[in-house]
């Protein structure tokens, strides 16, 4: 069964492999010059960049209208769109092929990132949250944000190795908004402890 957007689709996540289920998304971005193939997860909410060769049609839904806010692009560029139909994207070209995933499952980059952080806690920080992010541009990754006392800080671990420290700041309520200062960035997992020690986050 060909797939059309709106469809309710099972398909395999980029993020890892993982299966998401939910409704099927597509849309042109005129700064890609690709179709995006997305599935709408519901229950997250979450929109999950899918493998187009893995997607099941479930049940066939309504074409959707298209956003008020796509019909003109700023400033004379291409305005996004939406795709109707997978096969006729596929045959136009404007499919992005799959990059190969580095770093394993998700899971396995969860589990680095928490080898990471256990010298952390052991020196007293405690986990307040955890999150995942993809990006098209930067890749998938892992981070987990620490409080100690009235400090906190945030470690990211990308699918690549790279390592990059957070820190966050109170900031007064007329504050314009610039990007949270980079404590340290790391090549590769094994400089870490030493940015931890530089920065006293251990002993």
């Amino acid at each position: 069964m060909e797939a059309r957007s709106s469809d309710h689709v099972v398909a395999r996540a980029k993020t890892r492999s993982e299966d998401v289920e939910g409704i099927l998304r597509l849309s042109y971005s005129p700064i890609f010059e690709c179709v995006q193939v997305w599935v709408e997860d519901n229950r997250v909410p979450y929109w999950h960049a899918v493998d187009v060769e893995s997607i099941k049609v479930m049940k066939k839904g309504r074409l959707p209208r298209e956003p008020a806010h796509w019909k003109d692009g700023p400033e004379g560029r291409p305005a996004w769109s939406v795709v109707h139909d997978l096969e006729e994207a596929r045959k136009a070209g404007l499919l992005r092929p799959i990059g190969e995933q580095q770093g394993g499952t998700l899971q396995d980059i969860i589990n680095r990132l928490d080898s990471l952080v256990e010298p952390l806690t052991a020196a007293g920080w405690s986990i307040e949250q955890r999150d995942r992010d993809s990006s098209w541009e930067y890749g998938d990754s892992a981070s987990c944000d620490l409080l100690r006392q009235d400090k906190s800080i945030e470690v990211e671990l990308y699918d690549d190795g790279r390592v990059i420290g957070w820190v966050f700041e109170e900031y007064p309520d007329d504050w314009d908004f610039e990007p949270r200062p980079v404590a340290f960035e790391a090549d590769n997992e094994s400089d870490v402890l030493k940015e931890y020690k530089r920065l006293d986050w251990i002993p």
